[in-house]
């Protein structure tokens, strides 16, 4: 599943918060913050954001859509924020982990799993070793304090690599994304069913795609589904 990068929601910000480059880089004065326009349920979600010359002591993360926007990410139970300059992860006023690598730091990286309530932080490709439980059932980006940052919520190439079982994104499923089988087996028994929404391209390319059940591929309105295997359906 790919995703519609998300950006900064010019409407769910503090006064003073500035939003340039496409809703994608913020500059924040002291104690304010802003959150992203999408916020995930389920999924595991990677991004990054980018920190200019001169690294501030801005701080990144998730949030719920509770957590206080004129002040900075972490002040209270409602959201999960690193800073860049000391490598502190804050939550609810307080230091909850820290990284242990160097800082400052150019690329923060965050790692949400939505499904399992947990977030991850990575500082220049090195991660912080540290999992941090959220509460909560829907998570939102969040950046605040002194200082500017530039996300990249996958609409251009990371400085560094998601880990497998990552969208390489955060936002909306795209409903044009390509999927791929491209297993020995990707269904080996029941009534499998291939659904996907409008524009999207189901591409069964391994030897056996069903082997068996009773195979049903639905689909919709411009949908292709090309079987590139031996046998597409085998049973």
């Amino acid at each position: 599943m790919a995703v519609i990068p998300t950006a900064w929601n010019p409407a769910d910000k503090a006064a003073g918060v500035v939003l340039t480059g496409g809703n994608l880089t913020t500059s924040c004065a002291m104690d304010e913050s802003v959150r992203s326009t999408f916020g995930a349920t389920a999924g595991k979600y990677y991004w990054e954001l980018t920190y200019p010359s001169g690294v501030t002591g801005i701080l990144v993360g998730v949030a719920t859509s509770s957590a206080d926007l004129d002040s900075w990410p972490g002040i209270d139970a409602e959201a999960w924020a690193a800073e860049s300059n000391t490598g502190d992860i804050y939550h609810n006023a307080g230091i909850i982990g820290h990284l242990s690598g160097t800082v400052p730091t150019t690329t923060v990286s965050v790692l949400l799993d939505a499904t399992a309530k947990t977030v991850e932080f990575w500082s220049d490709g090195v991660d912080f070793g540290v999992t941090v439980p959220l509460t909560g059932s829907e998570f939102f980006a969040i950046a605040g304090y002194p200082g500017t940052v530039t996300a990249n919520f996958g609409g251009s190439a990371f400085n560094h690599t998601p880990p497998a079982g990552y969208e390489a994104g955060f936002g909306e499923p795209d409903p044009n994304a390509v999927v791929i089988a491209g297993s020995a087996l990707a269904f080996s028994a029941g009534a499998p069913t291939a659904v996907r929404g409008p524009n999207r391209t189901v591409q069964a390319g391994s030897a056996l795609v069903f082997s068996a059940g009773t195979p049903e591929a639905t689909t919709p309105e411009n949908e292709v589904v090309l079987p590139v295997g031996a046998a597409a359906f085998a049973a």
